[in-house]
């Protein structure tokens, strides 16, 4: 499924880099698969958990001007609109897994966004 501006497209490659591709997915039966992976880490979490474990309010605080009231309340809206959850912050997901993470000496669960509640436990 892809859109453009709102308008649902019928065939995916059109209007490529433009258009948003989005798919369903049973997170589900895909956390269940790769569970018994050894030396593996994987994260599961909604899009609002993952973008205030991320700091998106600290970044919007040090890229806006808080003296200019129609920037702080446009940026207000845009960040409602993702973290909340009667619109997007519980209806997105973000997953991550890693492989063989520890041999480039990365902890997945250290990165900014990844170290809040973890939906795959």
């Amino acid at each position: 499924m892809a859109h453009y501006r709102h308008q649902a497209l019928t065939n995916t490659l059109t209007l490529p880099g433009l258009s948003d591709i989005t798919c369903h997915i049973n997170f589900s039966s895909f956390l269940h698969s790769i569970k018994d992976v050894e030396n593996s880490q994987s994260f599961f979490s909604s899009q609002a958990a993952y973008l205030l474990d991320a700091g998106i309010t600290d970044l919007v605080l040090q890229q806006s001007d808080p003296n200019d009231p129609q920037q702080m309340i446009a940026i207000s809206n845009g960040i409602q609109k993702l973290i909340s959850e009667a619109e997007m912050g519980e209806l997105f997901k973000v997953l991550a897994f890693g492989k063989n993470l520890g041999s480039l000496d990365l902890d997945l669960h250290a990165l900014p966004g990844f170290r809040g509640r973890n939906r795959v436990y």
